[in-house]
């Protein structure tokens, strides 16, 4: 009987030993798979950080291009509107110089 109770509190202890280690096992795991989700969530920040300096930067390079535009537009009506009144003036003294 002693033997048996010997031998139960021996196999209870190896067990004991046992989950003990898986605990640890699964506990070192579940630490480096939190390690590694905050490692992956610092560089999803640093990239939205550089996407979105990206994106502002875009935008200021589109600002320019619309304020350089307006003012190639400005620059060809003020053209356009130089070469009709040399037009006009031409067509006049074409006029004069028929009659």
């Amino acid at each position: 009987m002693r033997n048996f109770l010997q031998a139960k509190q021996s196999e209870d202890h190896l067990e004991k030993m046992k989950f003990k280690e898986k605990n640890s096992i699964l506990f070192n795991e579940l630490v480096r798979i939190g390690q590694q989700a905050e490692k992956h969530g610092q560089a999803l920040t640093g990239l939205n950080q550089q996407l979105e300096q990206r994106i502002a930067y875009l935008e200021q390079r589109l600002g320019q291009q619309e304020q350089s535009n307006q003012l190639i537009n400005r620059k060809g009506d003020a053209a356009s509107m130089f070469l009709n009144e040399v037009f006009e003036r031409v067509e006049a003294k074409v006029m004069g110089l028929e009659q």
